[in-house]
């Protein structure tokens, strides 16, 4: 009894109940709902760029001693990638107010803006490239895709030699010491201070903070040496495909695509400049495979998280090719768009004819920020009395950070056309060409009829007059025209 009585207790009191009663459930169930409108959750903020670090350097013994946090909105040119983005509707094809972002090559001397951030006391933000253009650190990471030190930088000649001066280094790179007239300027413990900083950095060369900052460059119009300099450096460089590529496998151990076959000596050339971020002109005959090298920069893009862009002359190609590469990459990563079709603008990879991307680069679309690969096919069209300026425009209007890809099998002056495109862009340009066709073509007459189904001699139809060599044969010709004649 007694026992049943502790169980009832223990049911009814102590253990927790598995239903709640009918008083307790109404409050229980109680919710304060805050009014919240509902365009307050469908709308975004503005897109922000954020801040960058700024290296401030110490007054008496220019070492750098902290860190300081500068807006990249401040002072930034409207023409600058740094700009403020516009709406998302107009991201890929831009508006007529935008202003167009900074061509590549151009000089800064005339008049534009190429700083991406405001430096203040000569300091340089950490994550921009020497050409003040791109940054290569994302906020958040302490590293990008490459080193800056790798980076490769024009010789400058009498630039470098004033910013060498201007932050006293010598010729090695290392700091110079400090000459006595500038010790007898400082206080005491200031110059030993300062002779400790010095002998350390002469003894292991810059210090770990030094290497990861980049000197910026003498601002101001260039000298002329440095344009004279520059007139005579050769910007196309012709490589030759015959001596092979043997070790090409070491220098790409991983390819950014795999392909069921081995890649030709011309394609491994465009592979590998693509891999070091340079602009390459493939100039191979037709139906050798200048689609690989196409194919193989929409990949390493799509690695890198940028995008491609494959520009044609004509609207059927960019049809054709935009079902290729879907059927290659996938539905939802390709995207065309033409004067009637735009279909998945946001894709990284984007198909459209020549003149969809000169309106794009003029009405300053937002798209251009994250493009790393412009491609050219049929880039001979260039010499079209008509459309060839539109060639010439995107070109020149294409931002610095762009690497171009042009493809062509019938351009006769390959080297003159690298070289304008180098001169023009102030980057390097490799030629590879290939040295025979390998699928063989050949010549035929028909001499087949309506009437009597005239024939050769040998009782052919169709009579051979240019063999795969390229040698004609005056014979067969004589025979096919009587042939036809008779």
């Amino acid at each position: 009894m007694n026992a049943n009585i502790l169980d009832i207790i223990e049911q009814e009191y102590v253990l927790p109940s598995p239903v709640i009663a009918g008083p307790q459930l109404s409050a229980v169930q109680q919710l304060d709902r805050p009014k919240v409108h509902l365009h307050t959750v469908m709308s975004l903020s503005g897109p922000r760029l954020g801040t960058t670090l700024s290296m401030v350097r110490d007054p008496i013994d220019n070492s750098y001693c902290a860190t300081a946090e500068v807006e990249a909105l401040a002072d930034v040119s409207p023409m600058s990638l740094m700009r403020a983005s516009n709406r998302p509707e107009s991201y890929a094809m831009g508006t007529s107010t935008q202003l167009p972002f900074q061509p590549g090559g151009i000089d800064s001397s005339a008049g534009t803006d190429t700083s991406l951030y405001t430096q203040t006391d000569g300091a340089a933000a950490i994550g921009v490239l020497s050409d003040g253009e791109l940054c290569s650190v994302p906020d958040g990471f302490d590293r990008g895709l490459f080193d800056i030190a790798s980076v490769k930088v024009p010789d400058l000649g009498d630039e470098i030699d004033l910013a060498a001066d201007r932050y006293g280094l010598d010729e090695s790179g290392s700091a110079r010491s400090v000459t006595g007239e500038q010790q007898q300027q400082q206080p005491d413990d200031a110059v030993e201070k300062s002779e400790k900083h010095w002998e350390n950095s002469e003894r292991g060369g810059l210090n770990e903070i030094d290497q990861l900052v980049t000197i910026p460059a003498a601002t101001g119009p260039s000298t002329a040496s440095t344009q004279q300099a520059l007139s005579k450096k050769t910007w196309a460089h012709m490589i030759d495909v015959a001596a092979g590529f043997a070790n090409f496998h070491q220098l790409v151990p991983k390819l950014a695509r795999d392909f069921p076959f081995e890649l030709d000596v011309f394609q491994k050339r465009a592979v590998y400049h693509l891999e070091r971020g340079d602009s390459v002109f493939v100039a191979a005959h037709t139906s050798a495979g200048k689609t690989v090298v196409a194919e193989y920069a929409v990949a390493l893009s799509q690695m890198h998280l940028t995008k491609t862009i494959y520009t044609s002359p004509i609207k059927a190609l960019s049809n054709q090719k935009f079902n290729d590469f879907s059927q290659t990459f996938g539905e939802d990563n390709v995207g065309i768009l033409t004067g009637d079709v735009k279909i998945r603008p946001e894709a990284p990879c984007l198909i459209m004819t020549t003149e969809v991307l000169k309106n794009m680069l003029y009405r300053g679309a937002d798209v251009l920020r994250d493009v790393e690969f412009v491609v050219f096919d049929e880039c001979h069209y260039v010499n079209d009395l008509e459309r060839g300026v539109v060639w010439e425009e995107v070109i020149i209007m294409l931002p610095r950070h762009v690497s171009i890809i042009l493809l062509s099998a019938t351009v006769p002056n390959t080297r003159e056309f690298a070289e304008w495109v180098g001169r023009t862009k102030r980057r390097d340009i490799y030629v590879i060409n290939t040295t025979k066709r390998p699928v063989p073509l050949e010549h035929y007459l028909y001499v087949g009829r309506a009437k009597g189904q005239g024939k050769s001699q040998d009782g052919k139809e169709l009579v051979r007059i240019v063999d795969q060599g390229g040698e004609f044969s005056s014979t067969n010709w004589r025979d096919a025209y009587n042939a036809v004649n008779k």
